[in-house]
């Protein structure tokens, strides 16, 4: 009677020491209030500008540069991000985890949704999008999703890049591209590329 009381308390008390580490975590995530995408000192609000990010999308890349910051990724709610005031480039992704039953759950995600915005100072700028209240609403935004960004001066919409697998070609293209890869291949990201990847390209051919 006595191994089995000790093993009960054993059992309890490593539980609650789970759920202690598991409640650091969580106060540790919700203490965050922003996040800053920029280096160096932090600006003041009047040099900053302010992007609402919603639950339901993730920053990829902000000017080219790839996003890996734990504190977006593990995060419940909107999270207000901040950068400096002028033009930037940014892509998000829809991804979303929906519970199909009990058993089986799904993530549901988007190709890049990119965004070429002009942010003057001190504006704060937020997502429309149509509300997803279902598990097939998400896979149809997901194959064709449409945000804007907007504030009280400006609307922004997006530039959308199917997900794909950039490296399976067609037969077709296979069969070319044994004659011709290197102009199949321009042909094949040309097709790929956002209307503001497309721009960049001509500006840097003419260079």
């Amino acid at each position: 009677m006595r191994s089995i009381q000790i093993t009960t308390l054993s059992h309890i008390l490593s539980t609650a020491v789970m759920a202690a580490i598991f409640t650091l975590i969580l106060s540790a995530c919700s203490t965050v209030s922003h996040v800053k995408l920029y280096n160096g000192p932090t600006l003041s609000p009047q040099h900053e500008s302010t992007i609402i990010l919603p639950e339901e999308l993730d920053l990829l890349e902000v000017n080219g540069q790839e996003i890996s910051n734990t504190n977006l990724s593990f995060r419940t709610g909107n999270m207000p991000l901040t950068l400096p005031s002028g033009e930037h480039v940014l892509v998000f992704q829809y991804k979303q985890i929906w519970q199909i039953d009990d058993e089986n759950h799904d993530v549901v995600s988007s190709g890049p949704i990119t965004f070429k915005a002009n942010l003057a100072k001190t504006e704060t700028m937020m997502f429309e999008f149509p509300v997803i209240k279902t598990y097939e609403d998400a896979k149809r935004f997901s194959i064709n999703p449409s945000l804007t960004l907007v504030s009280r001066r400006q609307k922004i919409p997006s530039s959308h890049t199917q997900k794909d697998n950039a490296f399976i070609f067609d037969e077709d293209t296979q069969a070319k591209a044994t004659q011709y890869p290197n102009l199949d291949q321009l042909k094949f990201w040309w097709k790929r590329a956002t209307y503001y990847e497309q721009q960049e390209f001509l500006i840097w051919q003419t260079e």
